[in-house]
């Protein structure tokens, strides 16, 4: 038997505690142990879990080699184990069991981030974001998602779109890491156990892609949730990343393609700070410097002008960057970026924006969201400027209603991050519906998404979402659609707020 899995099991019989079902109480529990597990005392009274998700510290026990890099719990729902699991999971020779039927999952937490300003996707300050704004159904649908996300990906560690370019991996791979790394999932951690039912019938997001004995079940669950996916697929992004030479730093060839992925690579440096990625995020970054266009824009070919939707990666990919604080991004880059953003928009407020230039901007258009996101990212616009006050007003027109349509998810995607930034009672209502007279708010953005994501047990579709109608479906398919879905449902805590004086609010906007 490895170390890893005695590890695992000695751990298992330290912290065996009764627990009742989920909502009630831990309580202590004697634990007895036999000559299965050798070197340790019988009859020991071991401390649950804290309130907060923490173990005790006081506790002899407690196991500072699993546990010293984390802060808080951090675990996530689902429905069922596959059936597979069952036969590794229930065995009373591996996992000890008590009369109640309780046992310890090993469940994976992070490090806090290393840049504090990211560090709203910890436990704990995602957890007062879902308090706000969140809830039990829309933080299962990410985790379910993320399990969908999981089972796709190819033993090369990449992803592939089902639809469109399927050669075109480097932006699949780079769009799938995405939402692992929203929730903070990174491919370091260290691991926590918790006691869950047996029959608790959501458990399934501590399993990714199911492991083929006990042995590889316990390691799969040790390195954590989601690591060993994280891990391989920034490893495909490393392996397409060349260091030197004239393609230093590209991906791909493809505008869209390299600016997603190089925004995976600078969220993972950022949430890690792990210094192995330093280099390829930065030589990615350069290589979105020196392809610049004149007119500050970026196209499909180096140092040819582009459109506001190619623009709008380039730049969610340097905010990445400097949020790192590592990454450096040319002063020059950032108010080139601005000037483009100012040739493309339209009004006196500079609140509508059109394609590549300014002929076609109008209010509520996804060009328009993309433009008051890069606004926001680069020129310091918050919900103390005009510019970005009107240009919320043209956003809430398009309200989200759920409804049994799919959305736009690209439009949505974008316009969900700039109303959260605006704040106020624009984002709640965006998020969560109007308010009833009854006080409650539902049938948002939130509810909309999660209503629409498959959950028939069993299917291959399980977490996923159907391709929507519009150009994401059409061009990137159920991969592309769930991963948009899944960011946005994450947009409450992905990214942090800035401080601002009070809002503004714009009563003559454009209809």
């Amino acid at each position: 038997m490895s170390r890893l899995v005695a590890l695992s099991l000695v751990t298992f019989a330290l912290f065996s505690l009764g627990c009742g079902r989920r909502g009630e109480e831990s309580t202590l529990a004697p634990i007895a142990l036999t000559d299965e597990v050798p070197g340790l005392e019988a009859d020991v009274e071991l401390d649950p879990l804290a309130e907060e998700g923490r173990f005790t510290e006081e506790n002899p026990h407690f196991d500072q080699s699993l546990t010293s890099r984390r802060d808080r719990f951090d675990w996530f729902d689902s429905q069922a184990f596959l059936e597979q699991a069952e036969p590794y999971l229930f065995s009373p020779a591996l996992f000890p069991m008590q009369a109640d039927s309780t046992l310890l999952l090993p469940i994976a937490t992070q490090p806090m981030p290393n840049s504090l300003l990211l560090a709203n996707r910890t436990a704990a300050r995602k957890t007062e974001s879902l308090r706000r704004y969140g809830n039990d159904e829309s933080e299962r649908a990410v985790a379910l998602g993320l399990m969908w996300l999981a089972r796709q990906q190819h033993e090369d560690g990449g992803w592939a779109f089902d639809v469109g370019d399927k050669n075109e991996r480097i932006a699949a791979t780079g769009m799938a890491l995405l939402p692992f790394l929203g929730v903070g999932k990174t491919h370091v951690g260290s691991v926590v156990y918790r006691s869950v039912p047996k029959h608790d019938v959501e458990l399934r997001a501590c399993c990714t892609l199911m492991p083929q004995s006990a042995e590889e079940l316990v390691e799969h669950w040790a390195k954590g949730v989601h690591q060993r996916t994280i891990q391989s697929g920034l490893d495909y992004l490393l392996d397409r990343c060349p260091l030197s030479g004239s393609d230093a730093g590209r991906m791909s060839g493809n505008p869209y393609a390299h600016a997603i992925a190089t925004l995976a690579l600078c969220e993972a440096y950022a949430l890690t700070k792990d210094k192995t990625l330093l280099p390829y995020a930065q030589a990615a970054i350069d290589h979105i410097v020196k392809t610049q266009a004149p007119n500050g824009s970026w196209g499909y070919a180096p140092s040819i002008n582009g459109d506001i939707t190619i623009v709008g990666w380039h730049v969610q990919a340097i905010q990445a960057a400097r949020l790192s604080k590592d990454i450096v991004v040319p002063e020059s880059t950032l108010k080139k970026t601005v000037e483009f953003l100012n040739h493309v928009s339209a009004g006196s407020r500079k609140a509508m924006y059109g394609y590549s230039d300014n002929s076609d901007a109008a209010p509520g258009t996804t060009q328009t969201a993309v433009g008051l996101l890069c606004r926001y990212y680069v020129d310091g616009w918050g919900p103390d400027t005009a510019g970005m006050a009107e240009g919320v007003t043209g956003l809430m027109k398009r309200l989200p209603v759920k409804s049994s349509a799919s959305p736009d998810v690209y439009f949505l995607y974008h316009a969900s991050q700039v109303v959260r930034f605006y704040e106020g009672d624009e984002w709640k209502t965006w998020n969560e519906g109007y308010k009833r007279p009854d006080g409650i708010r539902k049938d948002g953005m939130r509810d909309w998404l999660v209503s629409l994501q498959l959950k028939k047990d069993g299917s291959a579709k399980y977490g996923s979402f159907d391709p929507d109608a519009f150009w994401i479906g059409r061009n990137c398919g159920r991969l592309g659609t769930t991963t948009m879905s899944l960011l946005t449902l994450e947009t409450a805590y992905r990214y942090p707020l800035r401080a601002a004086p009070p809002f503004i609010k714009i009563v003559d906007a454009p209809k």
